[in-house]
């Protein structure tokens, strides 16, 4: 454990010094790295999709959907338009300033830290690194140990991209995070719960080093009278098991009308059949896969069992086979509020359903848990849905759709309080991973200096003037 202390401490003085080099290279320079980096993804797209599966039984087709398309469009956007987002930004002048140039210039932070995922392992450890790699960073990155066959892919797919002085993966459990940690970063990355995310913020408080965190929680869909239920029932239930419900922002649970439960429930049972199968066929459909380890497992296990203890209702699923960690599809309404099936993130394929005499009462629930990652409201009103976004807080909010916000990487993403701070994706990311410093340059002509002591009656007739 002291050898590897001491290469990150190695490795992390290698990329100090060359952070300063990094960090002037040219739009063009920065280009070419990204378009290495696509070559190297594009290369491996096979061995990325087998170690994905090694990990945890992910279909080829979703892997490229959730794990490579998005890498792949978002290179080629910054491609396009890093040479703007690079240039610096004049600035108008205020009255005190007169005569001066000024402007805002993106500087590189510097040695950048990534502590990334296991449910997505490959797209949260290289989409951050594109935004780092773009403002012109130097990056450590620590994979997730739960996704080791990923882990082992992305650290030899970058040692071929990347010399160790600005892109190094270290490998291993709790406790090189923990080491890593003890450096003083000039930026941290973390991707993960809010529990381990608080963690991270008071380690970075230590060296007062900048954080992004893109943490989860839980985030609700509000389904109004006036929707359309077929539509919501679908697209939710896509959202929702999509990585065996393992997503950040995948639907944590539903509130809807109480008179319409039964039509929701059976329409999402039909969906559930119609995409995967009976639950007798469901395990053997390629295309759902498996929960990542034992331990994820046994948790949510437990969360269902209690929440039927404590008198919720079993509408679908159920099946748990602990020997290839198959947990089924599953439904269940009225769930306890104060359950761990309604006080904690599920990140499985879990979907709780509540009901409702009025909105007030749903958005009293939502306004009474931490602010979440995403809200996703179905509604065909549009005073509704305006009351809805007036009267709630989250990191996001999709109206008519679930998850697919991901992937317009326009948009900015991230969560809000407890559900994350900061905000990537694009331009959004890439300014994320710079500093945003203020340049002024004095003209010949100098307003401050009528302000300068002794105070006559000229400065006091200004000042009034400016104050006015």
């Amino acid at each position: 454990m002291e050898e590897i202390s001491q290469e990150m401490k190695r490795v992390f003085q290698l990329q100090q010094e060359n952070s300063l080099q990094v960090g002037v290279t040219s739009y063009q320079m920065r280009i070419n790295k990204l378009k290495r980096l696509l070559e190297g993804i594009l290369r491996n797209r096979d061995s990325i999709k087998q170690a994905i599966y090694s990990d945890f039984k992910k279909s080829p087709e979703e892997v490229d959907l959730t794990e490579i398309y998005p890498l792949v469009s978002e290179i080629r956007y910054i491609i396009k338009n890093l040479k703007s987002w690079m240039k610096p930004v004049r600035v108008p002048n205020s009255i005190a300033t007169l005569g001066a140039h000024c402007r805002i210039t993106y500087q590189p932070k510097g040695v950048c830290l990534i502590i990334s995922p296991w449910n997505y392992p490959f797209q949260l450890t290289i989409g951050p690194l594109i935004n780092a790699i773009a403002a012109g960073n130097c990056v450590f990155i620590k994979p997730s140990e739960y996704s080791p066959n990923t882990s082992k892919l992305i650290k030899n797919l970058l040692q071929d991209v990347f010399e160790r002085q600005e892109v190094a993966v270290f490998e291993g459990d709790q406790y090189v995070a923990q080491q890593l940690l003890q450096l003083p970063f000039n930026h941290i990355y973390f991707t993960g719960s809010p529990v381990v995310g608080k963690i991270t913020m008071a380690e970075a408080a230590k060296h007062l080093s900048p954080v992004t965190l893109e943490l989860g929680g839980k985030s609700p869909v509000i389904i109004d009278d006036q929707a359309d239920f077929n539509d919501a029932a679908e697209k939710i239930i896509w959202g929702k098991l999509i990585n065996a419900g393992q997503t950040c922002i995948a639907p944590d649970y539903v509130l809807l009308p109480r008179n319409r439960l039964q039509e929701f429930i059976s329409k999402a049972r039909d969906s559930i059949i119609r995409r995967y199968g009976t639950l007798e066929t469901i395990p053997e459909n390629k295309d759902y896969c498996r929960i990542i380890n034992l331990r994820h497992f046994l948790r949510i296990k437990h969360i269902i069992e209690e929440a039927l203890i404590q008198g919720g209702k079993l509408d679908f699923g159920g099946i748990m086979r602990e020997e290839d960690l198959y947990l089924s599809p599953t439904l269940i309404h009225d769930p306890s509020l104060s359950s761990a099936m309604m006080q904690e993130e599920l990140f499985g394929p879990v979907l709780p359903v509540l009901t409702y005499e009025k909105l007030s009462e749903a958005l009293e629930i939502i306004r009474t848990r931490p602010r979440p990652l995403v809200l996703y409201i179905f509604s065909s009103n549009e005073e509704v849905i305006r009351g809805i976004l007036a009267n709630t807080h989250s990191g996001d909010v999709v109206v008519n759709d679930v998850v697919t916000h991901y992937a317009n990487i326009k948009l900015p993403f991230g969560g809000i309080n407890n559900s994350g701070i900061g905000k990537t994706h694009g331009e959004y990311g890439f300014k994320e991973f710079s500093h945003l410093r203020s340049v002024m340059r004095q003209g010949r002509f100098n307003m401050t200096k009528m302000f300068y002591p002794p105070y006559g009656q000229r400065a006091k007739k200004m000042l009034e003037i400016l104050l006015k």
